[in-house]
């Protein structure tokens, strides 16, 4: 293998390949009306990103040793579900789901060995996710506007759901950037802005998971700055978010109905809540699992056996923990939780380091944290993991993230807290403190 270079520049082809998967992503759910080789387009779309990402990296076969250790347990959970297939028998079920973990492994690896080499790259790769995801929102405006009752099918372009769950990742980068280094004060406004407006569209999805997981990052990426101010802010927009958020949900009936209305089978506090017939799909699974439950049924098997029972008119498990459960077992499970330990660790770390130093990358960890943490959360009631839209982003800020640890310095600022001294277009090319060797 290579070893690293704080001197190289970012290939055009990478930047190429990663801007285009982008602008697929923002395309959410639209292409799987594209039929193409017995597959949706977004399908062909998810093989095709996924083989290009690969062939990207191995034109360059490097890794830093420290971003394979983060990566270890995903490597080992990406290949024991891909061994599940002998025993599942869930054919191209089972291959689709496989895709999306194969072109989530292979972007966070390419866009860690990109940092890795300049942290300026990693950057660059966060403003060119707010641009190429930027459609997908202005997308969904249209839907909002055409569509006599929000959140209610749009089904002739993008479904509000899957969009809410796409969603997740540029809030994370907005807020993310927001909270890095500008040229003054006004100019942070721009970044926070978009936040505020694509949670706004969110909460016109009627998606509930997806719009208290945006709403819970604004605090979260206040109390990011580690000090004691920062908790201070953050408790302070808690609550007065929070208020705002109950006034909004008891004002608006469509949105107090999603919440209270239907199937209220959770009981919680005095109030009932509209599980919208998840209970129902996750008893099933858990009396399906039988005997399988420490090596599971194979991939994609949660899917087959809901859609089985429920004829069709429910198709996934609607939790991606009971998913890798039934799916995978306690092996699968506990190997996904334990990459979600280890790239905590690393991203904390590298945070902390970053404060420490004062060093620009300090939005790329705060991005890595707020979409992982965004999409973990959703994936308690929804199906986050099987979306290829939703998975590549997230891959992409948290590989930003695990490849900026310092290695090669990023240039301080003048105010590590107020980051108001550095503006990221105007960032010099970063300088090598040292050449790591690659494993």
């Amino acid at each position: 293998m290579h070893a690293l270079s704080g001197h190289f520049r970012k290939p055009a082809l990478a930047e190429i390949v990663l801007f285009g998967v982008m602008v697929f992503c923002a395309l959410v759910d639209l292409p799987i009306r594209l039929k193409i080789a017995g597959t949706s387009g977004l399908g062909a779309g998810t093989f095709a990103a996924a083989g290009l990402v690969w062939a990207l990296f191995l034109i360059r076969p490097v890794l830093p040793g420290y971003v394979l250790k983060s990566l270890l347990f995903l490597i080992l959970f990406e290949i024991y579900s891909a061994g599940t297939m002998f025993w599942s028998g869930t054919g191209i079920d089972g291959v689709q789901l496989l895709v999306v973990g194969i072109a989530f492994l292979g972007l966070i690896v390419v866009c860690a060995r990109e940092t890795a080499m300049n942290p300026a790259n990693g950057l660059l790769i966060l403003r060119m996710l707010l641009i190429a995801t930027s459609i997908g929102v202005a997308m969904y405006w249209y839907v909002a506007y055409t569509e006599p009752k929000l959140g209610e099918g749009a089904d002739d372009l993008i479904n509000p759901r899957p969009f809410a769950l796409f969603a997740l990742t540029v809030v994370a980068a907005a807020l993310a950037c927001w909270r890095g280094p500008h040229r003054s004060k006004m100019a942070s406004v721009l970044p926070l802005a978009w936040a505020a407006i694509t949670t706004f569209t969110v909460g016109l999805s009627m998606s509930r998971t997806a719009l208290v997981c945006c709403a819970a990052l604004f605090p979260l990426a206040i109390l990011l700055r580690l000090n004691f101010k920062s908790f201070m802010q953050a408790l302070s927009l808690l609550v007065v978010g929070g208020a705002l958020f109950v006034v909004a949900v008891f004002s608006y009936q469509p949105l107090y109905d999603r919440f209270f209305a239907g199937d209220v089978a959770i009981h919680a506090g005095g109030y009932t809540f509209n599980a919208s017939g998840r209970t129902r799909i996750w008893d099933v699974l858990l009396r399906g699992i039988g005997d399988d439950w420490v090596f599971g049924k194979g991939v994609a098997s949660s899917e087959v056996l809901v859609r089985r029972t429920f004829k069709d008119l429910i198709v996934q498990p609607h939790n991606d923990y009971l998913r890798f459960y039934f799916d995978t077992g306690i092996v699968g499970l506990a190997l996904w939780l334990c990459f979600a330990g280890a790239f905590y660790s690393r991203t904390i770390a590298n945070l902390r380091r970053s404060l420490r130093d004062g060093s620009a990358d300090y939005p790329l960890h705060v991005a890595g944290l707020l979409a992982f943490s965004a999409v973990s959360w959703s994936m308690l009631t929804d199906n986050s993991v099987c979306y290829s839209f939703v998975m590549m982003p997230l891959a992409m800020v948290m590989g930003c993230s695990l490849g900026a640890d310092g290695s090669v310095a990023m240039p301080v600022i003048s105010d590590p807290q107020g980051f108001e001294a550095v503006f990221p277009e105007q960032l010099p090319q970063a300088i090598p403190r040292k050449i790591r060797s690659v494993s």
